[in-house]
């Protein structure tokens, strides 16, 4: 499983060792491809379990051939993630920050969606008018 300080490169860089280590007690009597591709079919399986919840299923759904591929996929998956979030908490941030009015008839109870007035046209100039 990858630790939380972890880049998906280190990650990838550690699966591998440890497949490399683990082949040297299960691979006995493999000849060298035999190892290669043992130790590559391991490692992109550990990869793509243990890269996190979000990134393993992506790369499950559809699954990498090489370890290589896996990588630039998840970093790119990753970065994907990583803007979007932001992107959420910028659009939370706004909707929390300022008066939240209907656009349709300027109440604070509610938003346009579910105005009780919907077929009453937007008020002109007043929408953002202080109430004295």
């Amino acid at each position: 499983k990858r630790h939380t300080d972890e880049s998906l490169r280190q990650f990838a860089d550690r699966v591998r060792a440890l497949a490399q280590s683990a082949v040297l007690e299960e691979g006995g009597d493999m000849n060298t491809d035999e190892r290669l591709r043992w130790v590559n079919k391991k490692t992109l399986g550990a990869f793509v379990k243990g890269a996190g919840k979000e990134l393993s299923s992506l790369l499950t759904t559809n699954r990498p051939s090489t370890i290589r591929e896996a990588l630039t996929r998840a970093e790119e998956l990753e970065d994907v993630m990583k803007r979007e979030d932001d992107t959420e908490i910028k659009w939370d941030l706004a909707a929390v920050s300022g008066d939240r009015r209907c656009y349709k008839c300027g109440g604070m109870d509610h938003f346009a969606a579910r105005c009780p007035q919907k077929d009453t046209p937007e008020p002109k100039h007043d929408r953002y008018a202080s109430k004295d």
